[in-house]
């Protein structure tokens, strides 16, 4: 799948940092390939409430996110994302960030979408969301820096 379909780099860019109190810079990776390491992961659902989209953060950019939103400091935030927790404030602001991310989910060309659900890291994965999560197209991975916290991965994917 190609960035014009999707969205772009510029796109998460300019979302993010309308909606951070920082600045955040995202660059495509050439060579998307499997995230391995514990994420949060957003589901999507069409006006049936059938997953058809997914965006997940890897536990790091999570935490980033998470804490910018609300001006949590960055020490907070990364010492949450090297101990692999996440506090209540932190995962709150996420979903907002994910509902938020709906933006960039639509343009997935799904057409209207609305969040069903976020998973947190070690949350069993219905096979519905993991259908989407295992397919290889129509699927973009963002190297994520948010500005005085530190850098993860974003995805974005479609069910094909």
């Amino acid at each position: 799948m190609n960035a014009t379909s999707v969205g772009s780099a510029h796109e998460v860019s300019a979302l993010l940092n309308t909606l951070l109190a920082t600045d955040v810079t995202a660059r495509e990776l050439p060579e998307p390939g499997a995230v391995n390491e514990p994420q949060f992961i957003a589901v999507y659902a069409n006006d049936a409430g059938a997953a058809v989209a997914v965006c997940s953060c890897s536990l790091p950019l999570a935490m980033y996110v998470g804490a910018a939103l609300s001006m949590i400091p960055p020490r907070v935030a990364i010492e949450n994302a090297e101990k692999g927790v996440s506090s209540n404030e932190i995962v709150s602001n996420l979903h907002e960030v994910f509902n938020i991310c709906v933006n960039l989910a639509q343009s997935l060309g799904t057409g209207r979408l609305t969040l069903r659900e976020v998973v947190a890291p070690g949350e069993p994965i219905c096979a519905e969301v993991q259908a989407i999560l295992d397919t290889q197209t129509d699927r973009l991975v963002f190297e994520v820096e948010v500005d005085k916290y530190g850098t993860g991965i974003m995805a974005l994917q479609r069910l094909s």
